[in-house]
């Protein structure tokens, strides 16, 4: 590939779940790897690219708007079809 993106890259650091992002990240046989997540990653991320020989840069950006949590479910029932009907642009839904 030219390029991967890895989202979520903080759960490296987890101590049940980091071991398969180790190896995720490790794995990749590519031109470019994108990481995005929480800045707590960075250090773990860099010592991996610095052991590999690999380069490292860091760019960091802004939110265009913050993210809240909502304070009920979107869903009327998550069970059933069409229950997100409710989500208007803009939204993000974990799942």
């Amino acid at each position: 590939y030219d390029v991967v993106v890895i989202d979520e890259i903080q759960m490296i650091s987890d101590v049940t779940r980091g071991a398969a992002w180790t190896k995720a990240l490790l794995g990749l046989r590519c031109k470019e790897i994108h990481v995005c997540g929480g800045s707590e990653a960075q250090t773990i991320v860099k010592k991996l690219a610095d052991s590999c020989g690999d380069d490292f840069e860091l760019k960091e950006y802004e939110r265009f708007s913050p993210l809240l949590l909502a304070s009920k479910s979107m869903a009327d029932d998550p069970t059933k079809a069409g229950c997100y009907r409710h989500v208007q642009p803009g939204d993000c839904v974990v799942a």
